[in-house]
């Protein structure tokens, strides 16, 4: 009891010279088993021991004695959090399901004595830095929004001298995929893009080529009624022959198409036949239409219309 009140009187006289002083804080982070009782009666014997009252009982500590705050330190992180639900640790892996939007880690440091060790974790695959931390600070740590995929809780001791880890604990987090994050789903979606892609090609150039077809026939039947107009022309300059070029017109068709000739050559070969007296147009109606015998003359000139045709066409 005397080495108590001695060791208050200094601690008092300490206090009033108004210099630092280095204390420790005994705490619950300190490794006491509870909380102390404030205002409460304490004990220090003569060999340095300090009885403490707390809530369920007296603790006691050596102050004299250096292993109190050099202790061993024991990793653990028994659990997690996954949005509310508890989830144990096995063999340092935890698997977290998909639909997981908020996930806390519950990391502990047991000293099983009065030190306060510093730590240092990291989530491999998340965190960009190594945080720095002791275990009296040490809280819940919360992570959101993982992504699918593997990590890496680093959770070590750091030894203040050389600030290297003397001590780590591996945790493996395991985060399962959600659909639009597995492989096969971008390979799906890629495909159904290139399908799509690909079908409003299609549709694009069938929409065209029917444009194209439709303008063609249009232009054929322009080609054909033209034809046939000229046809009706030259027949009706010369009464004498009216209809004669559609009549072998039809008759060459018929040759073409018994020949074995193509769709292609049969329809040119038509339009020919249709066109084949339009040298007729370059010969004067007194000629054609006399109704007398002809002369030499005008008879070369009857005979100078193929070439006159030819002429014609030529530009064809």
């Amino acid at each position: 009891t005397t080495n108590a009140f001695m060791s208050l009187r200094r601690a008092r006289e300490e206090l009033l010279t108004d210099k630092r002083i280095d204390y420790t804080l005994y705490d619950t982070h300190s490794g006491l088993p509870c909380a102390p009782t404030a205002n409460a009666y304490s004990c220090l014997t003569e060999d340095g021991t300090l009885y403490i009252s707390a809530g369920t009982g007296v603790s006691s500590v050596n102050i004299n004695d250096d292993s109190n705050r050099n202790g061993e330190v024991h990793l653990s992180v028994p659990f997690i959090i996954a949005d509310g639900s508890y989830i144990p640790v096995k063999n340092n892996k935890v698997k977290i399901p998909a639909s997981c939007r908020r996930v806390n880690i519950y990391a502990y440091a047991f000293t099983y004595s009065l030190n306060n060790p510093h730590l240092s974790y990291q989530l491999k695959g998340f965190d960009e830095k190594v945080a720095r931390t002791t275990k009296r600070d040490m809280g819940t740590l919360t992570y959101t929004n993982l992504a699918g995929g593997k990590y890496t809780f680093d959770f070590s001791v750091i030894n203040t001298m050389t600030d290297q880890a003397e001590q780590t604990l591996d945790l493996t987090l395991v985060k399962e995929k959600t659909v639009y994050e597995q492989v096969w789903f971008w390979v799906l979606l890629t495909l159904l893009a290139i399908l799509a892609i690909a079908g409003i090609i299609v549709i694009y150039y069938r929409q065209k080529t029917k444009a194209l077809l439709l303008k063609q026939a249009m232009n054929k039947q322009f080609i054909d009624e033209m034809t046939s107009v000229f046809a009706n022309c030259i027949d009706m300059k010369d009464p004498y022959t009216n209809g004669h070029s559609h009549r072998v017109a039809r008759y060459s068709e018929l040759l073409a198409k018994k020949m074995g000739k193509s769709e292609e050559d049969v329809e040119e070969i038509y339009h020919i036949a249709l066109l084949h007296d339009i040298g007729k147009i370059s010969i004067p109606d007194s000629i054609l239409n006399k109704p007398g015998r002809l002369t030499d003359e005008e008879f070369e000139q009857i005979k100078q219309h193929p070439v006159k045709g030819d002429e014609i066409l030529s530009v064809i």
